[in-house]
């Protein structure tokens, strides 16, 4: 019986130290714009308080801290959640286009995908979705494409993370 309490406080001591095999470290900074040497150039400050208009960039470092490679690992960002809503109930950020990293894991090229609707359903930018209208009287189905700012979720889809590795996934969104 002691041994077996002795192997119990052994295994939870373990359980207590060991590390999660997917560690992601979030950032924000707020994105600068200045002049050096009469050029145009880009500065990230933390993000200590932002103001309608600022352009924000978020870094997540996705860490692999095991020995063996992780599987079908998805990273999604909420932009909702992230930035609350307006006392008007509209989105507090948008994403701008083209800012999400796209990845390069060895011969794969991996794109993030967007959503519109919650998150209910993904795709690649640029995403369409179906509007009902009236036209001359008649409703009809039409395809229209989502602006980006009304994005509310980025993904990425990653097949397989190498064990002891690391990737940064940044994108920027701006306050409304």
């Amino acid at each position: 019986m002691k041994r077996l309490w002795v192997m119990i406080i052994g295994l939870v001591a373990a359980l207590a130290f060991a590390k999660d095999p997917l560690v992601i470290e979030a950032k924000t900074y707020r994105v600068v714009q200045t002049q050096q040497d009469g050029k145009a150039v880009e500065r990230l400050e933390e993000a200590l308080g932002v103001r309608p208009g600022d352009v924000l960039e978020f870094q997540y470092e996705v860490s692999n801290t095991t020995i063996d490679p992780l599987r079908g690992v998805v990273v999604t960002v909420d932009l909702v959640k992230i930035g609350g809503l307006n006392p008007d109930g509209s989105k507090a950020l948008a994403y701008l286009p083209a800012t999400a990293s796209v990845l390069k894991l060895g011969e794969i090229t991996l794109t993030p995908d967007f959503s519109y609707d919650g998150g209910r359903t993904y795709g690649k930018a640029p995403l369409r979705r179906k509007v009902r209208q009236l036209e001359g009287g008649k409703e009809t189905e039409k395809e229209v494409e989502v602006r980006p700012e009304e994005y509310t979720h980025v993904r990425w889809v990653i097949p397989q993370l190498a064990a002891n590795s690391k990737i940064l996934l940044k994108l920027r969104v701006t306050v409304r």
